[in-house]
């Protein structure tokens, strides 16, 4: 090893002066030069080296056949719940049917366009008066309608699931004769 002037930055300090660094460089044949703690290019990689890289390699390609699963917060892909449903209804019904109105007279006529059987339950005895704020019937509300919800869905799957069994056996029926 010999020892190598290397230079950071342009000499500033004066003439004849410099800050550098000793490098301790190892010559090869062909005149290139390396560091000693680094391996020659001449020599081969270490078996550990080669399997270190063939599993970074495989743990690169791997995801796409491992990958988490996402949450779906308990709705799947394409359904929508009672939560985003509620919400898309509140926003037709402030567009629409109660544009016009203002104030509570706003607010309760949102809840009885969203659900009128759950705005009974809740409102009915005792509308929301002006400048009152309830949110424990609010939230009531939005309990009622996450019920009526469910039970909608319920219902919509026994009515698919009876459809299809009735088309099951009108092709079974047609088949025999």
């Amino acid at each position: 090893y010999r020892p190598i002037r290397g230079w950071i930055g342009a000499p500033s300090v004066g003439v004849g002066q410099s800050k550098g660094f000793d490098l301790l460089l190892d010559a090869t044949a062909d005149g290139t030069a390396h560091h000693p703690s680094s391996p020659p290019p001449t020599m081969k990689t270490p078996v550990s080296t080669t399997i270190l890289m063939a599993l970074l390699l495989c743990a690169v390609l791997m995801p796409t056949g491992v990958t988490a699963k996402k949450r779906s917060h308990g709705a799947s892909k394409g359904k929508q719940t009672a939560d985003q449903e509620m919400r898309l209804k509140k926003l037709d019904c402030e567009r629409n049917m109660c544009s016009h109105l203002a104030g509570e007279s706003r607010i309760n006529c949102q809840y009885k366009c969203i659900s009128e059987p759950c705005y009974t339950e809740i409102y009915g005895h005792d509308e929301l008066e002006e400048g009152e704020v309830d949110t424990e019937r609010g939230r009531l509300f939005g309990f009622c309608y996450r019920r009526f919800f469910r039970q909608e869905m319920e219902e919509r799957k026994e009515r698919v699931r009876r459809e299809a069994a009735e088309q099951r056996a009108r092709l079974t029926g047609g088949m025999r004769s």
